[in-house]
């Protein structure tokens, strides 16, 4: 019987991680390369380099301005997700706080990737007629299935 592959790492190195944050923020990232996986390590390096609160607040206008230059909009049925990006950031914060001190960038995004990457995960806490509502995608929710892990913004944050 043969023995299950597992798939590689979606990053290589802490340049890739870096070059692809600096795309996204200077609004040159092709739109193609703002997968689900560009997300979670860009939640990641805002969440390492700015802590939570800051995090918090930045990230939603970089998502939005970033939609804009690549052609797509931010309305109250497409575009920019308050409540995801939120989740997202809480989820990551809380794994963050348990990878070891010091790992090379590389290293924890893809424990996040491979740990947080399931696109479904927004939907253990949230039921999709919450998650999918005009309401949640303008300003944060309360998930209304399964409660989030409690994280409060560090020394950094």
């Amino acid at each position: 019987m043969d023995q299950p592959t597992s798939l590689p790492a979606p990053f290589q190195t802490d340049a890739e991680i870096e070059a692809l944050v600096a795309g996204f923020r200077a609004c040159r990232l092709p739109k193609a390369a703002w997968t689900h996986q560009a997300h979670l390590a860009t939640g990641l390096w805002f969440l390492d380099r700015m802590g939570l609160a800051q995090a918090r607040r930045l990230l939603p206008d970089a998502i939005r301005q970033f939609n804009l230059s690549v052609g797509g909009t931010n309305t109250a049925t497409v575009g920019y997700h308050e409540t995801i990006t939120q989740f997202y950031l809480t989820v990551i914060e809380d794994f963050r706080r348990g990878l070891p001190a010091g790992s090379p960038l590389v290293d924890r995004v893809n424990a996040v990737v491979a740990t947080l990457g399931d696109r479904r995960l927004p939907t253990r806490h949230f039921s999709e007629a919450l998650l999918w509502s005009e309401t949640a995608r303008a300003r944060w929710v309360e998930p209304d299935l399964l409660p989030l892990p409690a994280v409060e913004p560090g020394p950094t944050g």
